[in-house]
């Protein structure tokens, strides 16, 4: 009868193969993400607003020239809200695909055989400082 041996992987002391700086990479990547949804969003506001300013230069102007009904300026208002409805969309899928990839770079340090415990925590703590880092200080009073 064979028995099975198991061979457990255990890595120099100070060594991790570079895990690290890939762990702290994609923590910041997928803070990117994240960054990028919200500038998404306030872009699909901004052109939103510039719709809507468009609707109300056509209308005053349609006004003018013509009593019929305003086509134009209710088409422009149309594509404000279809503008303002894809970037919440589209910020809500971003948000997403960020979050994914923080939670997969989550569990790989959790299951990393070449990370110490001390070094699983330092690598989890990559996630706030790619947070700090995307972040603007306050100004000191």
């Amino acid at each position: 009868m064979n028995t099975a041996t198991i061979i457990t992987f255990a890595p120099k002391s100070g060594e991790d193969g570079g895990a690290s700086g890939r762990y702290r990479h994609a923590y910041q990547v997928a803070e990117t993400i994240t960054e990028f949804a919200k500038t998404v969003k306030q872009c699909g506001i901004f052109l939103g607003g510039v719709f809507v300013l468009a609707a109300t230069i056509a209308y005053q102007l349609n006004r003018t020239w013509h009593s019929g009904f305003p086509v134009g300026s209710l088409s422009l208002l149309a594509c404000a809200i279809f503008a303002v409805l894809a970037s919440h969309v589209w910020e809500r899928v971003f948000q997403a695909q960020g979050q994914l990839l923080e939670m997969t770079v989550d569990s790989a340090v959790n299951l990393s055989l070449s990370l110490s415990n001390a070094r699983r925590l330092a690598a989890m703590s990559y996630w706030q400082e790619a947070r700090n880092a995307t972040r603007i200080p306050p100004k000191a009073a």
